[in-house]
């Protein structure tokens, strides 16, 4: 819930900057704060940084980074209603589940394609039934759930060879180099920014960098289903944001939408969770003789 508030958070300030500063700035904070962050935490933990499996880290980084380009382009330059975005992010479990079985050679249940049915009819709703003008920016959230699914397997992976410090820094150092050029593009062309500029560009950052690291202790600490229980309270402080802050509510069709994507979402990740503990119980008793 901690990481959804601030996940907010970082989604309020970039729609209130990027039409001042764009949002290359954006993400360059987002790649120096994570990268000071994890710097400290390197020294102080004594971890190693230098990245070991390297296929899948920059699958991660790269894939990853354009996911956040992605749903920081839907919320700052198409003006995307905060809740409409939060929900329509939760279609990266769906896709999660249905990549699953050729990656990791999990098996697909049915409650995996139910979930895939429900979450592409609540897609075609979102999509198919929006005024034309918003159809860019709930295409660029769909973008952002399937990218940030192939991004989430290929951390799923680098569980086993590096360290999340290491892939944090890593992937903060990739978003930073990559945008920097079109930041200080950006920075030139407006003549500088003024201290209030820099203050929300600074706090955008730092949210989702403590965004990032809240989602990461909640599924250190909390199994997969009940994280993504908790993670929908980022809907709820979306909607309040977006009603509270810039007078949007989300329409009718992004709403129900939204709401069988969220459906979906929850139905997959379950579904993959049973399977994981069932996988786990019959490890166990094959293991038993032995013991």
């Amino acid at each position: 819930m901690l990481a959804g508030f601030w996940f907010t958070v970082m989604a309020a300030l970039i729609k209130a900057a990027a039409p001042t500063v764009g949002i290359a700035a954006l993400v360059v904070s987002r790649g120096v704060v994570g990268l000071v962050l994890c710097v400290l935490a390197a020294r102080v933990l004594q971890l190693s940084l230098r990245p070991q499996g390297r296929g899948r880290l920059a699958v991660r980084c790269l894939i990853g980074g354009a996911a956040m380009g992605c749903y920081y382009a839907a919320v700052g330059l198409w003006q995307t209603e905060l809740g409409t975005a939060a929900m329509l992010k939760k279609t990266s479990p769906v896709w999660v589940a249905l990549f699953a079985p050729w990656v990791f050679g999990e098996r697909t249940t049915s409650r995996v394609w139910l979930a895939l049915v429900v979450g592409l009819i609540g897609v075609g709703a979102s999509y198919g039934f929006v005024p034309e003008g918003d159809r860019v920016g709930i295409a660029l959230c769909l973008l952002t759930g399937f990218l940030a699914a192939i991004a989430y397997l290929a951390l799923r992976g680098l569980a086993f060879t590096d360290n999340p410090v290491a892939v944090v820094a890593a992937f903060s150092l990739t978003v930073l180099l990559g945008a920097a050029p079109f930041a200080v593009k950006n920075y030139l062309e407006a003549g500088g920014y003024d201290a209030h500029t820099w203050g929300m560009i600074g706090l955008a950052g730092t949210a989702g960098t403590l965004g990032q690291f809240s989602l990461t202790g909640a599924y250190r600490h909390g199994t997969a289903a009940s994280v993504s229980v908790a993670s929908l309270s980022e809907i709820a402080f979306a909607l309040l944001a977006s009603l509270v802050v810039f007078q949007q509510s989300p329409t009718p069709a992004g709403l129900v939408g939204g709401g069988l994507v969220c459906v979906a979402a929850l139905v997959a990740v379950t579904s993959r969770q049973r399977q994981v503990e069932a996988e786990q119980e019959d490890d166990q008793e094959s293991d038993a003789p032995f013991a």
